[in-house]
């Protein structure tokens, strides 16, 4: 197969599967989700932060487990979502993520993807997450929750033994988006790069 045919059949593919997202859309709204930005959400700050309160002593080979949270769901269907966590390889190991508490319209807990081996070589955690079931696993604002379902996923990772008492491990949202499924014609996608969606930053101090 030519590449020029390889980029079509991606494109088909990509094609089919957006349509799909569509068609579920159609079928779905009418169980009177709101979709459309309210006052309430102009009004409202969208932040996406690391939080971790436990205490790591130096040379501990328990999972460090940091939710990544957010403040705020404003009305609209995001059938997609990716974030990008930038970690202390040389300190850290990534060892994979774990289900948050938000959920989508079915009322379940989305898996993100991601590659453990990829993360650890670049010292980035890439997750993404795409609904292919047209809309029925999309995120909501019905699935969110604050102080109850307002964890997206949790990151886990290890010390190294590299990592000594004082040192200062930083983790950082480079990028991270919640896409709407109208493409973002309304300026509706929460992005950190569009400032439409705020980060907060962690920093890990080994005792």
């Amino acid at each position: 197969m030519s590449k020029q045919n390889k980029i079509i059949g991606i494109a088909v593919i990509l094609t089919l599967i957006v349509a799909g997202v569509v068609y579920g859309i159609s079928s779905n709204l009418k169980h009177n989700e709101p979709v459309k930005t309210t006052q309430e959400d102009k009004n409202q700050d969208v932040i996406l932060s690391l939080s971790y309160d436990k205490e790591i002593s130096e040379g501990s080979q328990e999972e460090i487990v940091i939710p990544v949270k957010l403040s705020y769901l404003p009305s609209g269907v995001f059938p997609s979502a990716s974030m990008s966590v930038e970690f202390d390889k040389d300190k850290l190991e990534f060892i994979g993520v774990k289900k948050g508490t938000m959920q989508d319209y079915s009322k379940t807990v989305p898996e993100w993807r991601f590659d453990v081996d990829a993360s650890n070589k670049s010292g980035v955690v890439n997750a993404i997450y795409l609904d292919k079931s047209g809309a029925k696993n999309s995120y909501y604002k019905s699935g969110f929750e604050k102080g109850k379902k307002d964890v997206v996923l949790n990151l886990v990772f290890k010390l190294k033994e590299e990592a000594k008492s004082g040192d200062m491990l930083n983790l950082n949202i480079s990028d991270a988006v919640f896409a709407t499924v109208n493409g973002d014609t309304d300026n509706s996608n929460l992005s950190t790069v569009k400032n439409t969606m705020k980060n907060k930053n962690l920093i890990l101090e080994v005792r």
